[in-house]
């Protein structure tokens, strides 16, 4: 049985166009002005560059078989804009993850996977106002390996453009400069 030329053209269509929509749905941001009313109460982690995140674990006790959802606040304290680039859904946001032990998580296969170095290709951006926040949420134990029973230290990470005294983006001969900015630290209890 042959299979034309156009069947084929189709199909890859439709699976580009599922993925499409699937990556565009899961991680989907927009920048928004925190709620009116008493401000959510949230630890921050330190200001780094106009810049602060917040982790929450939607919840602290987690059974072995669930996953853990983490959710990610990232809020502009600045005074201007601040330009969020958006390159990669995996690696914009890393976190760093230590059992009781203090042994970092390892990766999983899927996350080998999605965190080995490859070509990146910025998918977009947006800017952050001064006072406005954006939020994430990460299914990480599908990331890291967190299939031990106990207690894990969890704090998130990820690079932002720096930019100096006026809100200007500061580049040096390698180009755009970025900063660092970490959360702060959260406890989950994987139990039976």
């Amino acid at each position: 049985m042959k299979i034309s030329t156009v069947y084929i053209f189709l199909i890859a269509v439709i699976v580009v166009a599922i993925v499409s929509i699937n990556l565009k749905t899961s991680d989907c941001v927009t920048p928004k002005k925190p709620p009116k009313g008493p401000e959510p109460e949230r630890t921050w982690g330190p200001e780094t560059n106009g810049c602060v995140m917040s982790i929450k674990a939607e919840k602290e006790e987690i059974p072995a078989c669930e996953r853990i959802i983490i959710k990610i606040y990232i809020k502009n304290v600045g005074e201007t804009r601040l330009p969020i680039v958006e390159r990669d859904i995996y690696r914009d946001i890393t976190f760093n993850i230590e059992d009781e032990k203090g042994k970092v998580a390892s990766l999983t296969s899927f996350g080998n996977k999605m965190m080995k170095p490859s070509t990146v290709i910025t998918r977009g951006g947006f800017d952050l106002q001064s006072g406005d926040e954006v939020d994430y949420q990460k299914s990480i134990n599908r990331i890291y390996d967190m299939t031990c029973l106990g207690e894990y230290k969890i704090t998130a990470k990820r690079n932002i453009l720096k930019r100096d005294e006026k809100g200007n983006l500061v580049k040096d001969e390698n180009g755009y400069v970025e900063v660092e900015v970490v959360s702060n630290t959260i406890t989950v209890k994987v139990t039976n």
